[in-house]
C-alpha cells in the first residue's frame, strides 16, 4: 500500500518535470534571444560566395537591386520577392538596413524566410531599428560582419555601419572605410552602401565631412542608403563627384535597379 502511494507520488511530481524538460528545446524564452538555425547563421559569407560563383566579372554588364527598411511590411515584402523573381537578368539584390522593426530573433527570421525564397543571393547592412534589445547580436549571428566588402572586376563594393546613435563606440568605423578604399588602383569605381546616409541628422556630424571626403577621393560613384522611408533620387548632395541615393521603404512599393558595364552606371527605380 505505502509502495503504490510513493509511485503514485513520483509519477505526480516526476512527469510534468520530464515533459518540461523534453519540450525546453522548443521553448522559446525571450524574443531577444539569438537561437538561430545553421540554415540562418552566417549568412553574409554564403551569399558573398554564391554572388562570388557568378563569375560577374566576365559579364559585360551585371545587375543587381536595392531594396530598404522591410521592418514590419511583411505583405511588401512578399510582392518584393515576388516582382523580384519574375526578372531573369538580376544577379543579387542588397538590404539597406532596418531589415526588423524592434530587433527580435522573431522578426529576423519572419524577413529571412520570405527572402530565403529569392532566386538569387541577397546581401545586408545593418539599420538602427535592427539594433534594438539584442538586436546587434542577433544580426552579427544571422549576417555577419556590420562592415564588410565585396568586389565585381574593377567594382568595389563598401557595406558600412552609420548607425551612430546605436553605438558607444565611434560609427561609421572611419578606418574601417578608409582602408576598404584606399586601394583605388585596384577598382575604376565605387559603391557605398549604408543604411543612414551622411547628411541625415542621425549620422554623427562629427564624421560627415571627412566620410564625405574619403567617398569623393576614392572613386566612389553612388552612395546608396535607406533610413528615410521616401524614395529620392540620385543627387549629388556635397557638389562633387558621388551620386546619393535614398531607397524608399518596401512599403512604398519600389526597388532600385543598378546596372554595371564598365564605367558606365545606369540607375532605374522599379515599381512593383
Amino acid at each position: 500500500m505505502y509502495l503504490s502511494y510513493f509511485r503514485k507520488l513520483a509519477i505526480t511530481v516526476c512527469l510534468p518535470l520530464l515533459i518540461g524538460v523534453s519540450a525546453c528545446e522548443k521553448f522559446e524564452y525571450s524574443p531577444n534571444e539569438v537561437r538561430l538555425d545553421e540554415s540562418e547563421q552566417d549568412l553574409t559569407r554564403k551569399n558573398l560566395e554564391k554572388i562570388q560563383a557568378l563569375d560577374l566579372d566576365k559579364r559585360t554588364t551585371f545587375r543587381f537591386a536595392v531594396i530598404s527598411d522591410t521592418q514590419r511590411f511583411y505583405d511588401e515584402l512578399d510582392d518584393a520577392v515576388d516582382a523580384l523573381n519574375n526578372r531573369n537578368d538580376l544577379d543579387f539584390v542588397i538590404i539597406t538596413g532596418d531589415i526588423t522593426d524592434f530587433g527580435q530573433t522573431k522578426e529576423y527570421r519572419w524577413i529571412n524566410d520570405r527572402m530565403q525564397k529569392l532566386k538569387i543571393p541577397f546581401l545586408t547592412v545593418i539599420g538602427n531599428h535592427d539594433c534594438v534589445g539584442n538586436g546587434k547580436k542577433i544580426y552579427q549571428a544571422m549576417y555577419g560582419p556590420y562592415d564588410y566588402t565585396m568586389n565585381i572586376g574593377r567594382n568595389r563594393f563598401v557595406f558600412i555601419n552609420t548607425n551612430s546613435l546605436e553605438f558607444d563606440e565611434p560609427v561609421p568605423d572611419l578606418d574601417f572605410f578608409r582602408k576598404a578604399l584606399q586601394d583605388t588602383a585596384n577598382f575604376d569605381q565605387a559603391f557605398v552602401l549604408s543604411h543612414i546616409p551622411p547628411f541625415d541628422a542621425d549620422f554623427d556630424k562629427s564624421m560627415e565631412e571627412e566620410f564625405n571626403r574619403i567617398s569623393n577621393q576614392s572613386k566612389v560613384k553612388v552612395s546608396i542608403h535607406g533610413h528615410q522611408h521616401g524614395y529620392r533620387e540620385p543627387r549629388k548632395y556635397y557638389g562633387d563627384a558621388v551620386d546619393y541615393l535614398i531607397v524608399g521603404s518596401v512599403e512604398k512599393r519600389g526597388y532600385e535597379e543598378i546596372a554595371v558595364t564598365g564605367r558606365q552606371i545606369e540607375l532605374k527605380r522599379i515599381l512593383f
